[in-house]
Order: structure tokens, then sequence, then C-alpha cells
């Protein structure tokens, strides 16, 4: 069975969708990149890619794939469980929205090797607040997965992440 054509990883796309003020694309179009980056991860693992059932495996299948293959840690596990927990709810409440205990539990979930958002942006109080938090967990996966899933083979990356934690303030 052939591959499936697979989007290219665009870093200025996914910066993009994360940096939107929109809850709905934040954690929508922020899921699927972070699928699209696990689906590369898994084409560079497995010498047929990912065909066939592996194309049906669910998000959270595809993380303890790439997981069980030793490509990711897994200690980023639980907060790509909030990630596809927060684009579950996203999926199926039109009212959906990301909260300040959204927040507070991915904050809670960065792996010790992630970077801490710096002091003082992450105002949760705020409205867009909570998705600022969102934001910076996603783009730490996002370029965690890269760095060690895609080892060789990843775009160059930026040695700053560009991420507007809350709009109008400096990032």
């Amino acid at each position: 069975m052939a591959r499936v054509n697979r989007a290219k990883i665009d870093r200025n796309r996914i910066f993009e969708y994360i940096n939107s003020s929109d809850d709905l694309t934040v954690v929508l179009r922020g899921h699927l990149s972070l699928e699209a980056v696990l689906n590369h991860v898994l084409d560079a693992s497995l010498s047929g890619g990912v065909t066939g059932e592996l194309e049906n495996l669910r998000f959270m299948q595809r993380v303890d794939l790439v997981i069980e293959l030793g490509k990711i840690d897994a200690d980023t596990r639980p907060m790509f469980q909030k990630i596809n927990e927060l684009r579950n709810r996203f999926g199926h409440d039109l009212d959906a929205t990301i909260t300040k205990e959204d927040a507070m539990t991915a904050l809670g979930l960065l792996p010790a090797w992630a970077l801490q958002p710096p002091r003082g942006h992450l105002k949760l109080d705020l409205p867009q607040g909570p998705s600022s938090a969102i934001r910076w967990c996603m783009t730490m996966l996002w370029l965690r997965v890269i760095e060690k899933g895609l080892s060789g083979h990843a775009p160059p990356l930026p040695g700053v992440v560009d991420v507007i934690l809350v709009p109008g303030t400096p990032s």
C-alpha cells in the first residue's frame, strides 16, 4: 500500500494556528498539527510508513506508538492526553472554551525538559490568559516531537520559540 501524502512540517503555520485569538483554531488546528508531526515521525520510523490499519490509529494510539518506538519521551503522554481531551471537548461542544483550570492542569503537566513560560506573561485571569498556557504547552510538545522524533530529518527550527503568550504583551 502506498504512503499517504503528508502535510509538510511548517513552523510558520503551526505558530499561526497557536497564536490565533480564537480558542477553536488554537485547539483544533494545534491538535491537527501535533498529529501531523506524529505521522511524520511514524513514517520515518516504520519501514512501510503509516499505511493500512495504521492510518486508522486514534491520536493517543499514535502517541503511544511513537513513545513505544522510543522517539519521544513517555513523560509527554499526560500533556498529549490533555490536548486530546481539549480537542474532543471542542469537537463536540459549540460553547467550549479554554478555562483557567485547563491552563493550570496543562502547565502542571509540563515535563521537566520543557521550557517554562516567561515569568509574568501568563495572565490566566485575562480573557486570553488560559489559551496562552495551552498555546505554550502545544508549542513545547510540537518542538519536542520534531527534536526527538525527527532527529536528522527535521526542518530548521528557531532558537527562541515565537509564541505570543497574551496578545498585546511582549513575548
